[in-house]
């Protein structure tokens, strides 16, 4: 099973130059970036591997990706945010997921950030929005 390690959310404002500045606002945030490491695991496969990612408002309910896909956690299908085709290496790695809202509707309140991968989850964070 891997296990994720300092895992961030920090939500942004991203302008139509591509400039990026931190905010915790819910007019301007438009992009989330999860940053977690993985650590060692040497009984661990080297493969390619997926995370998944589920973003969840505060309501309790995970924002679709657009293309409204799916994965298997406990013996049940679930929906998914976003997700993150990788090769791993056995070896500590550092890896992000970034999240752009696109026709997302978000509100305000504390959202929560969940990571999975080969059926188990991997770890988690969370952000506020004002």
């Amino acid at each position: 099973i891997l296990k994720s390690e300092n895992c961030t959310a920090i939500t942004y404002a991203v302008k139509d130059n591509g400039k990026e500045k931190e905010s915790s606002q819910l007019s301007s945030a438009n992009r989330v970036k999860i940053t977690f490491n993985l650590g060692d695991n040497f009984v661990a496969e080297k493969n390619q591997k997926v995370i998944y990612m589920k973003l969840i408002n505060p309501s309790g309910s995970t924002v679709p990706s657009p293309d409204q896909g799916s994965f298997t956690f406990q013996g049940s299908e679930t929906i998914y945010t976003q997700k993150i085709n990788f090769q791993y290496t056995n070896t500590k790695q550092q890896l992000q997921l970034i999240w752009d809202k696109g026709n997302s509707t978000l509100a305000k309140g504390n959202y929560k950030v969940e990571l999975y991968c080969e059926g188990f989850i991997i770890g988690s964070g969370c952000f506020n929005l004002r």
